[in-house]
């Protein structure tokens, strides 16, 4: 929360914070399983040597591509910060949050809190 804490307004606190679900790594989850699977493939045909080859180049991708997935969701969640403080007015847009660890615990302080 060190951003969230440098832009709080004088009497400003914060009531709760979250950071987004561990579930973002889902994508992640899923490839490494699908290469996983594919390099046991690999090993399994070694007697064919094309298909072998063929397994362990799928299992390489699907391992560059669960490395590139991963990083880009530990990113996103390394670097996003959610926050309530004071929760003011009536009415407005719709703004979904998605993906946040805990989303009940962070409505009931939306919707509960009191405004300062």
């Amino acid at each position: 929360m060190r951003y969230v804490r440098r832009v709080l307004q004088p009497g400003e606190t914060i009531v709760y914070a979250t950071k987004l679900h561990w579930l973002i790594y889902i994508h992640t989850i899923l490839l490494l399983i699908a290469c996983i699977i594919l390099a046991g493939a690999a090993i399994a045909t070694s007697d064919s040597q094309n298909i072998s080859l063929a397994f362990g180049i799928a299992a390489v991708i699907c391992a560059l591509l669960a490395l590139s997935a991963g990083l880009r969701a530990f990113i996103r969640r390394a670097t996003t910060e959610l926050a309530v403080t004071v929760v003011r007015g009536t009415g407005g847009s719709l703004e979904p949050i998605r993906n946040i660890g805990d989303p009940l615990t962070f409505r009931t302080y939306i919707t509960a809190s009191p405004a300062t």
